[in-house]
C-alpha cells in the first residue's frame, strides 16, 4: 500500500494538469506524506481506499476521481446492505425522501439522527471528506451524496479501529 502511495503521488505529478492549483506543493507534500505514514499496519481494501479518497478535496478536480476495485464493488453490489431509504442531505441534517422499507411508521420528512449508533453528522463528515468537488465548491458533494449515500455509506470505514484487521 505505501508502494501504491507513492505511485499515485507520482503519477498525479506527472499527468494531473494543475496538481496544486487549490493545495500549495508544500501542503500537497505534507498531506502525501501523512498518507504514507498512516499506513502503518496491515489496513484491508476498504480502509485503502476511505484513505486514498481524502485526495478528492486536495485536487480540487471534479474529474479526478479514485474508484473502488471491481472486486470491492462487486462485493458490495452482492453482499451490501442498503438503507431501505431514499434520503436528502440538507443543511447538514438527514431526512427520509422515501422509505422502502416494510416498516410504514417511518414516514417520509424524517430526520436521520443516527445510523447504527453513529450520529450522522459525523458519517456526513466523513463522506463529504472523500468526494470530487471542482475547487472548494461543496454544492456537488452534497449533490453527490444525496444521489448515491446508500452506496457510498457502504464503502466508508466506520471507524478508524475498521481501518486494519482484527488481531
Amino acid at each position: 500500500m505505501k508502494a501504491d502511495i507513492l505511485f499515485l503521488k507520482r503519477k498525479l505529478e506527472k499527468i494531473h494538469p494543475d496538481l496544486y492549483r487549490y493545495t500549495p506543493r508544500p501542503a500537497f507534500k505534507t498531506f502525501f506524506d501523512s498518507l504514507y505514514y498512516s499506513i502503518n499496519k496491515p489496513m484491508n481494501e476498504q480502509g485503502f481506499f476511505s484513505l486514498i479518497t481524502l485526495l478528492h478535496a486536495k485536487t480540487g478536480d471534479g474529474h479526478t476521481m479514485l474508484l473502488p476495485s471491481e472486486t470491492m464493488t462487486n462485493h458490495t453490489n452482492t453482499r451490501g446492505k442498503l438503507l431501505p431509504f431514499t434520503l436528502t442531505y440538507i443543511d447538514g441534517k438527514l431526512y427520509i425522501v422515501e422509505n422502502c422499507s416494510a416498516d410504514s411508521s417511518i414516514e417520509k420528512g424524517e430526520e436521520i439522527v443516527k445510523i447504527n449508533g453513529e450520529k450522522t453528522a459525523a458519517i456526513m463528515s466523513q463522506l463529504m471528506a472523500r468526494q470530487i468537488r471542482d475547487g472548494y465548491n461543496q454544492t456537488y458533494p452534497i449533490w453527490i451524496l444525496n444521489h448515491y449515500f446508500r452506496g457510498l455509506l457502504q464503502f466508508r470505514v466506520r471507524s478508524a479501529r475498521s481501518l486494519f484487521p482484527r488481531t
